[in-house]
Order: C-alpha cells, then structure tokens, then sequence
C-alpha cells in the first residue's frame, strides 16, 4: 500500500494509516508511507512548525508531537518493526530520526530553544533516547549493529553530545547539567559500555574503545 498525505493548518486527517491535528497558523506535514500495518499520529501547536517523514515497510509506528513556533521534525524509516518518537515543546528546535533495520527504537524530546538532536540507527534491536532541556543543546547519536543502547540527556545551555557505536551489545550513557559542556563517545566493537556524568560548566570528555 502507498499512501502520500500534504496538509496544513486546521486541516485534520483520520484514516487506519495517519492522524494528525494543527492548531494554528503555518504548520505543515509531509508524509510517505509505503507498506502494511504503519502508523504515524502528529500533533502540532503554535506557528509555522514542521514535520517530513517517510515510512516504508511493516508494523512501523511514529508520533510528533509540536507545541511552540518553528520547530523541525525529519523521520526516515526503512525496515519492519520501527518505532519513532519526537516530541518538542519550545522554539526552533531541529530533530531527526533516521532508522533502517529491524525492532529498533528511537525517541527524542526537546523542552526549550534552539536543540538539535539526530539519531541514525541502521540494524536490529537498537535503542537510541536523546532529552534535552534548555538551549542550545547538539546531541548526534549514531548505531550501527545489534542490541546497541544510547541515552543522553541534556539540562543547561550549549552542551553537545555525540555517540557513535558500531558492532554489537554496547552500551553509552551520558548525562550533562550545566552549560558548554561535551561528550564525544566512540565505541567500535561489541560489548563495551561508557558511562559519563557532567555536572558543572566547560567540561569535556572524549572516550575512544576499539
């Protein structure tokens, strides 16, 4: 099945493949879906926010969520049993979700102004989480394998985050409170785990693990 929805404000959709509300001016959905059983629900609050996505492929399941003005949601996926969520509460917030594979998972939820957030993963039973609350705020979270887990949250102003895991079963947790903070993580085999916690201002921390 292939199906292509483009509308904007108060404009409403209801249908067993996409649900979508606006409340507003100047909202806008893109959405491309191809395949059995997929799902995408949007809600969008404010002015001039904007959501792209594509679907492609089976038991494929997404949810935006905007409440603010100019905020960006970007979702790719390409497999079966893919679940993405975005949810961003604020101003001009950027959030991308790009999945190919099977059984992964991805969420991102912005509170505040000017976040960006990307999450690439390209596998089989990944989980990738990114929460930013503040400003400012960059975090890049990158799987490629099986059974990979990332989380990072953010609580302060330009902080910026990056992981990138390739192989299989590892595992990359980071939290940040206070403000110009960064984590660079870079895990390339299987198995291997870092945990890192930021709770000040300038602080940067870069871990290597091959």
């Amino acid at each position: 099945m292939f199906s292509i929805f483009r509308f904007s404000v108060y404009a409403f959709l209801s249908c067993c493949l996409a649900c979508s509300t606006a409340f507003a001016s100047d909202n806008e959905v893109f959405l491309e879906q191809v395949g059995s059983s997929v799902s995408a629900n949007f809600d969008q609050v404010g002015v001039g926010n904007y959501i792209d996505a594509v679907q492609h492929g089976d038991d494929l399941e997404l949810f935006v969520a905007q409440d603010g003005s100019g905020n960006d949601a970007l979702v790719y996926q390409e497999g079966d049993d893919l679940v993405a969520r975005i949810e961003q509460d604020g101003n001009n917030n950027q959030a991308e979700i790009r999945q190919d594979g099977s059984n992964n998972f991805a969420r991102i939820s912005q509170q505040g102004n000017d976040n960006n957030a990307l999450v690439e993963q390209d596998g089989t039973g990944n989980t990738a989480i990114a929460e930013q609350f503040g400003s400012d705020n960059t975090a890049a979270l990158y799987q490629v394998g099986s059974d990979n887990y990332a989380f990072a949250q953010q609580n302060g102003s330009g902080n910026s985050v990056m992981v990138e895991q390739f192989g299989n079963g590892n595992r990359s947790e980071n939290l940040q409170v206070g403000n110009n903070n960064t984590i660079e993580t870079y895990q390339h085999g299987s198995g291997m785990e870092a945990h890192v916690e930021q709770h000040g201002d300038n602080l940067h921390v870069t871990i290597s693990s091959e």
